[in-house]
C-alpha cells in the first residue's frame, strides 16, 4: 500500500498576519529615513538653485558695467530708473513695454534661455531653478495662487497676486536711489539701509547711519562672501499684518529696511539676517521651517550655504561696513 504525499501551497491566516506585521514594522522603521533622505535631496537641489541665481547675477554684472538687475520699480512717468540708466546700458528691459525687466526674468538669459523671456512663460526645465522642491506653497493649484508676491516690473498672472518663485532677492543691494538720493523700492516706498551713505538718515544703533541702498553695484559690496543675494523666502499662513509691499510676509524680498527702529535690536544683529528675525515687519517672510530651521543662501561672491538658524548672525543683509 502506497501513501500519498501532499504539499502545502498556501499560508495559514496566522502566517499571513505575521508577514503583514513584519512589513508594517519595516515601513515604520524605514519611512522616517526615507523622508529624511528625500528632504536632504530637496535641500541639495534648492541650494543648487540659489547658487545658480547668484552665478547668473555675477555674469549679468560682468556684462553690464558691474550692475546687477535692480528690483526698484519702473513705470510710465516714474523717473527713478531713467535717472539711473539714461542710456539703458545697466539693466535689461522688457521687449513688450520697454520698462525694466524683473530680477528673475533678467537672469534667464544667463541660465540657458535664448532672447528676452519671462519666468512665467519660460519652459519648465529652465524656470524650475526659481522653485524650491520643499516649498509647499507652490502646490496651490491654478496660476496666480501658487507662490508669493513680486511687486515690481512683472505682469500679473490671471487668478491671483502670486508667482511661482521660492527665493527672495536682497533689496539693500539691488535697489537704487532717486535724483534726491533717497533709496526707492516702489514708486513711493523709501529704502533705508544701515551703513548706507547720506542723505537718508534715521534713528541709529551705536551711531550707525541709515542711508541709501547699494544701487545694484556688485563690486561695491563689502565682504561679498558674507552678504546674502538670494535665499529661501516667503510665507503664506495667516494674514499679513503689514500693508507696505516691502514688508509683507508673502513677498519675496530681504532687506534691513529701518530695522534699527525695531524693539530690542542690538548692534550685533543690525543689518544681519538675525536682525530680520528680530524685526516685526520683516521676520514673518523668513521660511525657517522649509528646511527644518535652515535656509539656503547664495552670497554676493557666488557661493551658497545651508545656514542654520543659530548662525543667522553670520549672514549680512546690509552690504556696507557697519562698524569701523
Amino acid at each position: 500500500m502506497t501513501r500519498r504525499l501532499t504539499s502545502r501551497n498556501a499560508f495559514t491566516l496566522v502566517e499571513l498576519l505575521v508577514v503583514i506585521g513584519i512589513i508594517a514594522v519595516l515601513i515604520s522603521v524605514l519611512l522616517p529615513a526615507l523622508n529624511r533622505a528625500r528632504a536632504s535631496a530637496q535641500a541639495v537641489q534648492c541650494l543648487s538653485n540659489v547658487r545658480q541665481l547668484a552665478t547668473a547675477s555675477i555674469i549679468f554684472a560682468n556684462e553690464h558695467k558691474g550692475y546687477m538687475q535692480s528690483v526698484t520699480s519702473d513705470a510710465p512717468g516714474n523717473s527713478v530708473i531713467r535717472y539711473n540708466d539714461p542710456q539703458r546700458t545697466k539693466w535689461s528691459y522688457r521687449p513688450d513695454n520697454n520698462l525694466l525687466m524683473d530680477v528673475y526674468s533678467a537672469l534667464l538669459r544667463y541660465l540657458g534661455a535664448r532672447g528676452d523671456v519671462f519666468f512665467q512663460t519660460e519652459s519648465e526645465g529652465r524656470s524650475k531653478v526659481f522653485r524650491c522642491p520643499s516649498d509647499n506653497w507652490l502646490e496651490m493649484g491654478s496660476a496666480g495662487q501658487n507662490g508669493y508676491k513680486i511687486f515690481n516690473n512683472v505682469t500679473p498672472l490671471p487668478g491671483g497676486p502670486y508667482f511661482p518663485i521660492s527665493y527672495g532677492a536682497n533689496v539693500d543691494v539691488l535697489a537704487v536711489s532717486d535724483s534726491g538720493g533717497v533709496g526707492r523700492f516702489g514708486l513711493s516706498d523709501r529704502v533705508g539701509v544701515p551703513g548706507g551713505p547720506a542723505p537718508l538718515d534715521g534713528t541709529s544703533v551705536q551711531g550707525v547711519r541709515v542711508g541709501q541702498p547699494l544701487q545694484a553695484r556688485l563690486f561695491k559690496v563689502h565682504k561679498p562672501s558674507e552678504v546674502l543675494l538670494f535665499a529661501d523666502c516667503g510665507n503664506r499662513p495667516g494674514v499679513a499684518s503689514e500693508t507696505i509691499p516691502l514688508d509683507m510676509r508673502d513677498s519675496l524680498y530681504y532687506t534691513s529696511n529701518y530695522m534699527n527702529n525695531a524693539s530690542g535690536m542690538t548692534a550685533g544683529d543690525l543689518g544681519r539676517l538675525s536682525g530680520v528675525l528680530k524685526t516685526s515687519w520683516l521676520k514673518d517672510r523668513v521660511p525657517v521651517k522649509r528646511h527644518r530651521d535652515k535656509l539656503n543662501v547664495a552670497f554676493c561672491d557666488g557661493h551658497g550655504e545651508t545656514v542654520l538658524a543659530s548662525k543667522f548672525r553670520d549672514v549680512r543683509i546690509s552690504p556696507y561696513q557697519l562698524f569701523r
